[in-house]
């Protein structure tokens, strides 16, 4: 009984094991990881094979809760591993040995390879892994990023494009180019592992959640709210920047307006009707006509036309004998929206209103009373 026993064990190890320890298990060796696609280097490696378990230290692929594997099953240099929530590595070995003392390891995953020479010594040592960054990283090759990217920012509710924008991924950093969301002050971007499908990056003020898609050669990040859209480009010069005034806007994808507003209304001198009536003028003799133009543009800027007119016709004529038929002033002022509010400059406020046009909500400065009226989408 106890030789069937024994048989058995042997057998159990040669299936798991093969005819015996590979020349590559119960060593370290160390290499680099290269996407099968394009043959970009994604990360360092150093690992070791033994006959239960591989241990794996890369920024790329496996990373943090995945340093040691469990080695499922193994038959002619193919294994299966897994980690403890289950998730199963491929992999076939290759170990080749030239003349006496050249040897190398490579390791075909599903869409990495990985090129290894044998380690000087027997054990992982600090130096060794001193390029390791123990985080969590995405096990599929093709959501690792570099170099220049350009396209746009969408809000994802009604795909308003936001703004045109440009993209560097550059090893731990993300620099974005763009006039909405991603203020001066959070364009640049540390990474900070990828948990849960998601990319974890940090801004000076913010941090942002981005979740990877790529298909067709396109990349698209969507956080919440927007949609961050982008291919690959050679490189970002003048024309692809030229749309970028790195100003402070808001990092909410409701923040934003867009389209032309227009309305009228009536600006009057308080307390005048008295003094005209002394004076034998009309009530009405110094009210004017404002019709204001509301074009919302990119950065949360807004530019703000006002045209005068006098309503008085005894005015209007008086002003027309004086070579003029009213005044009209043109400013571009940031906007910032706060619920359903929307503040111009420092003072002018109005409401959004469920139809999608806008209230004026009248203003009180320098002696001038403005009545609130409603602004109306032209386009």
């Amino acid at each position: 009984m106890k030789k069937l026993l024994l048989l058995n064990m042997l057998l159990l190890t040669a299936l798991l094991t093969g005819c015996g320890p590979r020349p590559y298990e119960n060593r370290i060796w160390e290499g680099s990881l290269y996407r099968t696609a394009d043959n970009e280097k994604l990360s360092d490696v150093s690992l070791a094979l033994s006959s239960d378990t591989l241990r794996v230290y890369s920024n790329a692929i496996f990373g943090a809760g995945n340093e040691t594997l469990v080695r499922q099953q193994g038959r002619n240099d193919a294994y299966t591993f897994a980690n403890s929530r289950g998730e199963e590595f491929t992999m076939k070995f290759e170990y080749t040995k030239s003349g006496s003392d050249r040897e190398t390891l490579r390791i075909y995953g599903p869409d990495y390879t990985i090129d290894l020479l044998p380690a000087a010594g027997s054990d992982f040592t600090d130096e060794m892994l001193a390029f390791y960054r123990k985080r969590e990283v995405p096990a599929d090759a093709a959501l690792y990023f570099s170099g220049p990217w350009t396209g746009e920012i969408r809000r994802i509710r009604d795909m308003q494009k936001l703004s045109k924008a440009c993209a560097v991924f550059n090893g731990d950093s993300l620099r974005i180019y763009s006039n909405a969301i991603f203020s001066k002050q959070n364009s640049a971007l540390v990474y900070d592992g990828y948990r849960n499908g998601a990319f974890y990056y940090i801004g000076k003020e913010l941090g942002f959640i981005l979740r990877p898609q790529r298909s067709n050669g396109q990349l698209t990040l969507t956080c919440a709210g927007f949609e961050l859209i982008l291919a690959p480009c050679d490189s970002l010069g003048t024309e692809e920047l030229s749309f970028y005034k790195g100003y402070d806007v808001s990092p909410h994808a409701d923040d934003y307006i867009f389209g032309t507003y227009e309305g009228s209304s009536i600006g009057r001198i308080k307390n005048a009707g008295m003094l005209f009536a002394m004076f034998g003028m009309a009530p009405d003799a110094m009210d004017v006509r404002i019709r204001m133009t509301l074009t919302f543009l990119e950065g949360n800027r807004v530019q703000m036309t006002n045209e005068s007119s006098m309503v008085n016709r005894d005015m209007q004529m008086l002003t027309m004998l004086s070579g003029t038929t009213g005044e009209k002033e043109t400013s571009i002022l940031k906007y910032r929206v706060e619920g359903n509010q929307i503040t111009i400059g420092k003072g002018d406020r109005l409401l959004i209103r469920p139809d999608g046009n806008l209230y004026y909500v009248g203003a009180d400065e320098k002696g001038l009373t403005l009545d609130p009226f409603i602004l109306n989408r032209t386009e």
